[in-house]
């Protein structure tokens, strides 16, 4: 095909979401959400020395079983670009949100749309349902990273928890450039046994086909009741 000059607009907000679940208490999970906005196309502003757009993030999470929402808020998303920022905000905005979510099945729904041009929009449906962490031997939900750190991390940071700093990945997107994927996942009541036996903890990767390209494990030991698995996969000796 030969090329004419067409430019094809992109016609949908360029916004990713993810979440997962954590240990809170015997009736509730601390459910994050982890976003990502890139404001390509999104009406820019002037603002001060430069120019800035706008977002809004609007969440509903409601409970199935009573048909009432637990969570229904609209969040502002601002990307201000200083006549300096050489990237040209194509960088994009990460963030999370968290709350603590009682034991039960919702129907979540993420819209977000630029808010100087509303019909520019993104809309993301999803089934949550939240268990309590109170069996024997848990682990959460593996959030997908594009960054931890552990040294010289910000403790007053969006994303520092357990002594790390995970900057997460809500695109779950990696490639030539980005191969490395980082993941973090609490594991829970390993001191909850009769026997004082130790654990495996297997790690498998799996491709598109389901066919197992990655597998190790590790001995961990009843020593905490609580601890931090947090790791990294090289991805670019995959297909």
């Amino acid at each position: 095909f030969l090329s004419t000059g067409i430019v094809f607009c992109q016609t949908e907000l360029g916004f990713d979401f993810d979440y997962a679940r954590f240990k809170y208490d015997s009736n509730s999970v601390y459910l994050e959400f982890y976003y990502s906005l890139n404001s390509k196309d999104m009406v820019m502003n002037k603002y001060e020395n430069g120019k800035m757009s706008e977002a809004i993030v609007h969440i509903e999470m409601k409970n199935s079983l009573v048909d009432s929402f637990f969570i229904n808020k609209d969040y502002k998303i601002q990307n201000i670009i200083t006549e300096n920022d050489s990237s040209n905000g194509q960088a994009g905005l990460t963030g999370v949100f968290g709350f603590p979510i009682p034991k039960g099945k919702y129907s979540l729904l993420v819209k977000t749309w630029d808010a100087n041009n509303p019909s520019f929009s993104k809309t993301i449906k999803e089934n949550v349902e939240i268990q309590p962490y109170d069996n024997k031997f848990e682990i959460s939900d593996i959030e997908l990273a594009s960054n931890i750190k552990k040294d010289n991390v910000d403790a007053k940071s969006l994303f520092y928890k357990n002594t790390y700093e995970v900057i997460p990945n809500p695109s779950m997107l990696y490639s030539k450039q980005t191969p490395i994927a980082f993941y973090y996942a609490e594991l829970y009541n390993l001191t909850d046994s009769s026997e004082a036996t130790d654990f495996t903890l297997q790690k498998t990767l799996f491709n598109s086909a389901g066919v197992s390209v990655f597998k190790n494990s590790r001995i961990i030991k009843q020593i905490k009741n609580s601890i931090v698995e947090v790791g990294t996969v090289n991805l670019a000796k995959y297909a």
